[in-house]
């Protein structure tokens, strides 16, 4: 499987968790505004990198654990920029 297939499987995943859910729209915004935030998803590739070197298929469960695994780094990184951790307004560049 390509890169890019990877990314897509899991960009498709992130946005499964969120679809036709009991969620509040802004809600679902502001989590979505922080995952699709400039990062390179090194981690949810590696994961899926280490299962094709073990010559594991890659399954939809995969890509939703690859998935769950970016989603919780960014919710560290969300608690990160809490006033009580560190008050800054911006990270890389843009607003927190």
């Amino acid at each position: 499987m390509i890169l890019e297939e990877k990314l897509q499987g899991v960009e498709k995943a992130i946005g499964g968790f969120y679809e036709a859910k009991q969620i509040a729209p802004r809600l679902v915004e502001s989590i979505l505004y922080s995952v699709h935030a400039g990062g390179k998803r090194i981690r949810p590739l590696l994961l899926l990198e280490l299962l094709e070197a073990f010559h594991a298929p890659i399954l939809e469960a995969h890509f939703q654990v690859a998935a769950a695994l970016e989603m919780i780094h960014t919710g560290s990184l969300i608690h990160d920029d809490l006033p009580a951790m560190d008050n800054d307004d911006y990270r890389r560049g843009q607003l927190t």
